[in-house]
């Protein structure tokens, strides 16, 4: 954990720079020193569960300097929840892992979506079909996680505005609204649709209109 922690530090230093900045190459050290820690654990620990979703991050937050990093947290979150979680012999034997799996689950799907984000904003325009699949419901499986629910939702107007779906955007907005979520998130969906929206007017009106 405390690779993973300078990791993160180190990736906030290099925050803008290129990819191959000092920054960045000092950034892309401490995550791969973060995995290999990580990977240390071994099957059958406490801790191995949460290692899985930990490694997963670090390819996540590589992205921000090789995108292909990218997919392979995507790769790895879903085996997570798709693999692991409903093989029972995985389940966790006491409170403590049980509170595990709660916070990892939550965290491997919420950021699952958000590496297929990644890679739209990267060119792969097929990744937002799967950010749409990834976060469909995500209100609804995790009712306590509000602020997540509220950025999974911004992000499923975001990819309908770049699948040029004005409508689904749209009702996503209205349903978005209903929940009343904080003006953090108001600001950010608001702006995304005017941008859209402002941009169509212009396109379909003369200089003077």
């Amino acid at each position: 954990k405390a690779d993973y922690n300078n990791a993160k530090r180190t990736s906030k230093l290099a925050a803008g720079k290129d990819s191959d900045s000092p920054e960045a190459r000092t950034a892309l050290t401490a995550y791969q020193k973060a995995i290999a820690s990580f990977q240390r654990i071994e099957k059958g620990s406490p801790s191995f569960e949460e290692s899985m979703v930990k490694i997963a991050l670090c390819h996540f937050h590589l992205a921000d300097f090789q995108i292909q990093h990218a997919e392979k947290a995507a790769e790895m979150f879903s085996q997570y929840l798709e693999e692991w979680i409903p093989n029972p012999e995985n389940n966790p034997v006491d409170a403590r892992g049980r509170k595990i799996r709660v916070d990892s689950v939550v965290r491997a799907d919420f950021y699952r979506g958000r590496a297929y984000r990644k890679m739209a904003r990267a060119g792969d325009l097929s990744a937002w079909e799967k950010l749409l699949g990834a976060f469909e419901g995500f209100g609804d499986r995790y009712p306590d996680q509000e602020d997540f629910s509220h950025a999974s939702m911004t992000y499923r107007i975001e990819a309908y505005i770049a699948l040029d779906e004005r409508r689904h955007a749209e009702t996503e907005y209205d349903l978005f609204l209903a929940t009343k979520p904080k003006a953090i998130w108001i600001n950010s969906a608001s702006f995304s649709l005017y941008r859209y929206l402002s941009a169509k007017i212009v396109d379909g009106l003369d200089e003077k209109a």
